[in-house]
């Protein structure tokens, strides 16, 4: 997919493919500005979804089993589309399993509280993370919460997903 053709369909088979998904959200997402629809939610869910995955498979830190847990908690709150159900489960039931299998290794259930306070308790809040734009692109001022520099952003970028594309994983 060259960065012209904008945000997969539901219907496209690549969306099944767990490397397809692995792409940095920024490169999906090049030619349409961020998640207007349903459908568009429902990728930008799926590549973060993957993202974890992927980090939690790997090399699984506290931190990033934390913000999973609160991402998984969370989305039952959002509305995904009917067409991207059978995208979305398989995704968070092999998340649900890598932070299960941490925590097996830890000895203990990560906590998702401080993730959760970062992110703060307002819709608009949780909506940013669970399906907005990079931070560095929401417009807020540089300091603010969802600024670049902030801790929630810090917290993101080195232990959920990638904002743009600087390199595979």
């Amino acid at each position: 997919m060259g960065w012209w053709s904008g945000v997969p369909e539901i219907s496209d088979p690549r969306l099944r493919d767990f490397n397809f998904l692995l792409q940095p959200i920024e490169c999906l997402y090049r030619s349409t500005g961020w998640a207007r629809n349903l459908d568009e939610v429902a990728v930008t869910v799926a590549n973060r979804l993957a993202s974890m995955t992927y980090r939690m498979e790997r090399t699984p830190w506290d931190s990033t089993a934390c913000a999973a847990r609160w991402y998984l908690e969370s989305l039952k709150d959002i509305d995904i589309t009917p067409g991207a159900v059978d995208i979305i489960e398989p995704l968070k039931m092999r998340l649900w399993n890598a932070i299960h299998a941490h925590e097996e290794r830890v000895g203990y259930e990560c906590d998702p509280g401080p993730f959760g306070r970062l992110v703060g308790s307002t819709d608009q809040e949780r909506c940013a993370v669970l399906y907005g734009p990079p931070f560095w692109r929401s417009g807020d001022d540089l300091g603010g919460a969802l600024g670049p520099r902030s801790p929630l952003s810090s917290w993101l970028s080195s232990s959920c997903w990638k904002w743009a594309s600087m390199g595979r994983y």
